[in-house]
């Protein structure tokens, strides 16, 4: 098994946990599988926009205030 097979099932395990906690569940699933999709397309830049959008989700959803440059 490829290491970022492993890295896209330990993420899908977070998502499912994180989908189950959220108050967007429809937005955390929607950024989460982008991140997926790039890890397993192997294209890191991609991942790179795909957590940082998931997390600032994240950080909404949580109902936080702090802004990420």
């Amino acid at each position: 098994m490829r290491s970022w097979e492993r890295l896209a099932g330990q993420a899908r395990l977070y998502v499912y946990e994180s989908v189950r906690r959220a108050a967007d569940p429809h937005g955390m699933t929607k950024h989460a599988e982008e991140l997926i999709e790039a890890i397993i397309a192997g294209k890191p830049a991609q991942a790179r926009k795909a957590v940082r959008n998931l997390t600032q989700h994240q950080i909404k959803d949580l109902g936080l205030d702090l802004q990420l440059s």
